[in-house]
């Protein structure tokens, strides 16, 4: 008797963090093309574009939570998981959100992941501790990140992407695109340009998207590379420097000291007809123009 006793609570103990969050199954009507705004302090955000204008919510709220909050009118629903102000003992809530497809969606979490697929309309994720995962083609895109990764299948025209503390990774891109990120590494993989700014204090910046037009391109570092890979016939003017590392050019002339008391190289020159302004630099680290 004792023996199933004690196996009876062993059991029961195993089974209060599950008892202990609350479920969650709710839909709410939504127009086609709204807005849908998402809170969520700890855990996890996961949003899915679909084609029925309603709005699902589905997940946990964790243990300590005060309650899932949703308001909502004819064009707008908004989602917030409310916690006690003064509570330090709140489990984490996990939220899957599916919304119309042509939504436009903002997202603030704190200490929880963030993640969208399938929605075509304008995204705005601000993230503290946690990281960011945007796939689709969204509208528009801003994306605000402290201590978190930032992973964008495709950035759209005038995307804006920041990150303190975690990298930022780019598969596809149009248009214009401003990346930032301090401590932490930039790539942007592929797509093609109008204009492009990135720029990290302590990491490397590596760049395949294809320049267009006649637009400004800015890349620099304070402490990493800088890497850019372009077509053999770009036509663009460009200006490399660096202050304590080297420069490798393979479509330009070799660089020259900037000067004999210092270690920076630089190398100023034009292919082609000249267009596009490409500025590449690098306080602590390497320059690479390279070709594909």
């Amino acid at each position: 008797m004792k023996t199933k006793f004690v196996l009876t609570i062993v059991v029961l103990m195993a089974a209060l963090p599950l008892l202990a969050s609350e479920r969650i199954d709710e839909s709410y009507p939504a127009s086609a093309t709204g807005d849908v705004l998402i809170s969520n302090i700890s855990g996890s955000v996961k949003v899915t574009g679909w084609d029925r204008n309603e709005v699902e919510i589905a997940g946990t709220l964790g243990d300590g939570t005060e309650r899932l909050e949703v308001d909502r009118d004819d064009d707008r629903i908004r989602i917030v998981v409310r916690v006690p102000r003064r509570s330090h003992n709140v489990e984490e809530s996990h939220l899957t959100i599916s919304v119309p497809r042509r939504s436009s969606l903002e997202v603030e979490t704190v200490s929880a992941r963030s993640g969208v697929s399938g929605v075509e309309g304008e995204l705005d994720f601000t993230s503290v501790s946690g990281n960011v995962s945007i796939s689709g083609r969204p509208s528009a895109l801003s994306v605000s990140s402290v201590s978190g990764r930032v992973k964008v299948e495709f950035a759209p025209e005038d995307s804006e992407i920041s990150a303190v503390s975690g990298s930022i990774e780019v598969f596809d891109c149009s248009g214009a695109l401003e990346v930032a990120s301090i401590s932490g590494d930039i790539v942007v993989h592929s797509g093609e340009l109008d204009s492009l700014d990135a720029a990290t204090t302590s990491g490397s910046v590596h760049c395949e998207a294809k320049p267009s037009g006649r637009g400004s391109f800015e890349f620099d570092t304070m402490s990493g590379n800088v890497v850019l890979v372009v077509p053999r016939s770009i036509s663009a003017d460009f200006e490399l420097s660096t202050f304590s590392g080297h420069i490798k050019n393979q479509i330009g002339p070799k660089p020259t000291r900037t000067s004999k008391y210092a270690p920076g190289e630089k190398a100023e020159f034009s292919t082609g007809s000249g267009g596009a302004q490409i500025s590449m630099s690098s306080f602590s680290g390497s320059v690479k123009l390279l070709v594909q």
